[in-house]
């Protein structure tokens, strides 16, 4: 299969999983910024642990699944809970920020995993050339939607 094929497949997973939950891109997008920080501090020997468990996988690589199971597992944690979007416009655009930012920060492990050549190749070399750039701005638009977003629990002052 074509690695332009696996790239547009995990977008559109991400964007499905995203807009299903109805959950806000920003604490969705932080999450999958403390999962890539998660992936790059502990992949290396939480890999070395699963392949002394017994798991054992040529292609992928067990290295890339665990590096890309780190890096959506605490996004994946809060798809459960958190605050929801009202409006399928802004569920689109969560969803698609969410997607986005997901494959940005997937890039290194689906590196290790697939084979890359032709179109593929030129496909990954640009979204690497361009990926601190998306994931910049992707942590940046996570942060004001967490700050200009109505709490979804508005206290009022009790009166006794």
């Amino acid at each position: 299969m074509s690695a332009v094929v696996i790239f547009v497949i995990v977008l559109f997973i991400l964007f499905v999983i995203a807009f299903a939950s109805k959950r806000r891109f920003g604490m969705l997008g932080l999450a999958l910024a403390a999962g890539s920080v998660l992936s790059s501090l502990c992949a290396d020997d939480l890999t070395t642990i699963v392949r002394e468990f017994g798991a054992a996988l040529l292609s992928p690589p067990l290295g890339a699944v665990v590096s890309a199971v780190l890096v959506l597992l605490p996004a994946t944690a809060l798809l459960m809970t958190g605050a929801k979007y009202k409006k399928v416009t802004h569920r689109i655009a969560g969803s698609l920020l969410f997607s986005v930012l997901g494959t940005a920060l997937l890039l290194e492990p689906l590196g290790q995993a697939l084979i890359l050549q032709g179109p593929g190749r030129e496909l990954f070399d640009v979204a690497t050339l361009y990926q601190k750039y998306i994931v910049s701005i992707g942590i940046f638009l996570a942060v004001i939607e967490l700050l200009i977003a109505p709490s979804p629990n508005k206290h009022k002052d009790a009166k006794h």
